[in-house]
């Protein structure tokens, strides 16, 4: 299924959209949005915003992510599975991307080279990977499991990392720092 909008208030949905395959949702003019929050999609979802749009979505099973560009922030919710990518994330917005695997034990894993998140990352999962090509500034993350980050540059943190698991951090830049020093940063593991 593919949907484009120019109009201002973007793409919505008023009750559950399900879709046997692929989704693509495309706002190309007025900095509009897309909010799904009653996705029903057995394959992946593609999603492109113009300008500054944000972008939400809950799919109610797993989240595999093709190729998208959001222009502003995103939302993210895999209610019964993992959130995954099989293209990169390129995520402008200035705010907080918010990716939550909601099930117990479903994972987040966005570890694709190309990802480049502007703002800060917040994750609720049980394991959790990221990578981003330049520097992340990781948000709130709630991990049940193990926890691992990869970046291009510098690593730091805006929110509490409270991670049960084992945590795992890597720049790729040899100059670059790592920094986690929120006060109510929490390791559970190595």
């Amino acid at each position: 299924l593919t949907l484009t909008s120019g109009n201002v208030s973007g793409i919505t949905d008023d009750g559950t959209v399900t879709v046997g395959r692929n989704l693509a949702a495309t706002t190309n003019a007025n900095n509009g949005v897309i909010n799904l929050n009653e996705l029903a999609v057995t394959g992946s979802i593609a999603l492109a915003t113009h300008n500054n749009g944000d972008a939400t979505v809950v799919n109610a099973t797993a989240l595999d992510f093709a190729a998208s560009t959001v222009g502003g922030d995103l939302t993210a919710t895999a209610t019964t599975g993992n959130v995954t990518q099989s293209g990169p994330l390129d995520i402008n917005g200035t705010g907080t991307t918010t990716i939550t695997a909601s099930a117990s034990g479903a994972d987040i894993i966005l570890f694709n080279p190309l990802n480049d998140f502007t703002g800060v990352v917040s994750t609720t999962g049980d394991d959790v990977k990221l990578w981003d090509k330049n520097a992340i500034n990781l948000g709130a993350a709630t991990v049940a499991g193990d926890y691992t980050v990869y970046a291009g540059t510098t690593i730091d943190d805006s929110g509490a990392q409270v991670i049960t698991g084992d945590a795992a951090f890597k720049t790729h830049d040899d100059s670059s720092q790592i920094t986690l020093d929120h006060p109510s940063n929490a390791f559970g593991g190595t």
